[in-house]
C-alpha cells in the first residue's frame, strides 16, 4: 500500500476511536447527570413533605417535625425506630413534647367529677361509694406531689371500682409565703377543667409538671401547655378562662373551707380525712408512701 494510503486509513481508525470514546464519555456523563438529578429530586420531595409535616403538625411536635426536614435535607431516613443509646446500657430519652406519661391517665379520663353542693369542693366518683376521702392539697406543695405521685393511681383505681369518692378542696396559701400567684393560677385552672368535664387528668398533670415551690412556675403559658397533655381540654372557654382568671372567686371560696379544716387540724398539707375523720398523715406515713398500706385501710373503711 502507498504510504499517503497508509496514513489516510491510519488517520481515519484514530478518528473513529476518537469519536467512539467520546459518545460513551457522553453517554456515562448524561447517566451520572440523571442519576444526580434524581437524587436531588427525590431529596427535594422529601424535603417538602417534610415541610409540609411540619406545617400541619401540632405546636408540641413542631421540634419532630424539625427533626424530619433536616433529616430529609441530608439524605437519612425521615422517621423509624429512634436510633441506639450512645452510652452502653443507657435508655433512650422519651419524647416530652407532651409531658411525662401519667399513671392511670386511661382510668382518670372516664373519672366524673362535678362541684360540691358547697360550691366549693370538688367531688370524683360515685356518691353511692362506701368510703369519702376529703383531700386538702396545693397545687405548689412538693410534698401533696408526692402524694399524689405514690397514692393517686391507687386512689383512681378505688373510685373507678366504686369503693371511694374523693373530696378534693384546693387551696392556695403557699402563695402568701412565696413569690407571685402560681398556686392560685393552678387552681382556676384547675376548676376550668372541671368546667370542661376534664379534671381528674388535669388535677394529675398538673402535679406531674409541678414548678420548683420557690418559683412562680405556674404561669398561664405554662398551665396551658399542661393542658395540651390532656386530650379535648384546650379550647377557646378553657383557655379564656385560664388567661381570665375567670374563677378567682371560687378559688377564694375554695381557701375559706381549707381555712377552717386549718384551724381545726393544724396538719398542713397534704391532709386528709376518711369518711368525716381525720387521719394524720405525719403518723402514718405508710398511708402517704405505700400503695398497699393505703388500700388496705381504706378498703377496712369500707367494711366498718
Amino acid at each position: 500500500m502507498p504510504r499517503y494510503q497508509h496514513a489516510r486509513v491510519l488517520r481515519a481508525a484514530l478518528a473513529a476511536v476518537a469519536l467512539t470514546a467520546a459518545v460513551v464519555g457522553e453517554t456515562a456523563v448524561g447517566r451520572a447527570l440523571a442519576d444526580r438529578g434524581a437524587e436531588e429530586t427525590g431529596r427535594s420531595a422529601l424535603a417538602r413533605a417534610a415541610m409540609v409535616q411540619a406545617r400541619d403538625v401540632p405546636e408540641g411536635r413542631a421540634s419532630r417535625a424539625e427533626a424530619a426536614r433536616r433529616g430529609a435535607l441530608s439524605g437519612r431516613p425521615v422517621g423509624g425506630p429512634p436510633e441506639a443509646p450512645a452510652v452502653p446500657g443507657a435508655r433512650p430519652v422519651a419524647d416530652r413534647a407532651h409531658g411525662p406519661e401519667l399513671p392511670a391517665a386511661a382510668i382518670l379520663r372516664r373519672l366524673p367529677a362535678r362541684l360540691d353542693r358547697d360550691g366549693a369542693t370538688i367531688l370524683i366518683g360515685s356518691g353511692r361509694a362506701p368510703v369519702t376521702v376529703t383531700l386538702y392539697e396545693d397545687y405548689r406543695c412538693p410534698d401533696c406531689r408526692r402524694f399524689e405521685q405514690a397514692q393517686g393511681e391507687t386512689l383512681a383505681r378505688l373510685v373507678a371500682d366504686g369503693t371511694v369518692l374523693i373530696r378534693r378542696v384546693i387551696e392556695s396559701s403557699l402563695d402568701v409565703r412565696l413569690p407571685g400567684i402560681g398556686a392560685q393560677r393552678a387552681a382556676n385552672a384547675a376548676r376550668a377543667a372541671l368546667a370542661s368535664g376534664r379534671f381528674p387528668l388535669y388535677n394529675a398533670a398538673l402535679y406531674a409538671n409541678q414548678p420548683p415551690e420557690r418559683q412562680d412556675g405556674y404561669t398561664v403559658a405554662r398551665l396551658l401547655k399542661i393542658a395540651s397533655q390532656v386530650p379535648g381540654l384546650r379550647g377557646a372557654a378553657f383557655d379564656r378562662a385560664v388567661r381570665s382568671q375567670r374563677y378567682a372567686s371560687w378559688v377564694r371560696a375554695s381557701q375559706r373551707v381549707y381555712d377552717r379544716y386549718d384551724r381545726r387540724v393544724h396538719s398542713g398539707t397534704p391532709g386528709m380525712e376518711v369518711n368525716g375523720r381525720v387521719v394524720d398523715l405525719e403518723k402514718r406515713m405508710d398511708l402517704a408512701r405505700d400503695p398497699e398500706a393505703l388500700r388496705a385501710f381504706l378498703l377496712a373503711a369500707a367494711r366498718d
